[in-house]
């Protein structure tokens, strides 16, 4: 699913998590500037190949999801 991420609204439904189709829907709105992802492999290379213009970032939440594991992976291996 697709979000607007100014409005938090569902924007469109991607039929897969493939690149192809990321690439494909963006390359079809080329007036996109940003592209907010999950860090999921497939969403760096869509947009790379759909937007090349476009600025890529990572969500808050998956920054600070991602950071927390890292946090306990480490507090884990000093115990």
């Amino acid at each position: 699913m697709l979000v607007d991420a100014e409005t938090r609204r569902p924007v469109d439904p991607l039929p897969d998590r493939e690149a192809s189709s990321l690439a494909a829907w963006l390359a079809e709105r080329p007036d996109v500037e940003i592209v907010c992802w999950d860090r999921a492999p497939f969403f760096a290379e869509g947009t790379t190949a759909g937007a090349p213009q476009a600025v890529q970032v990572a969500d808050r939440w998956h920054l600070w999801h991602n950071l927390s594991e890292a946090a306990e992976r480490a507090v884990a291996r000093h115990r």
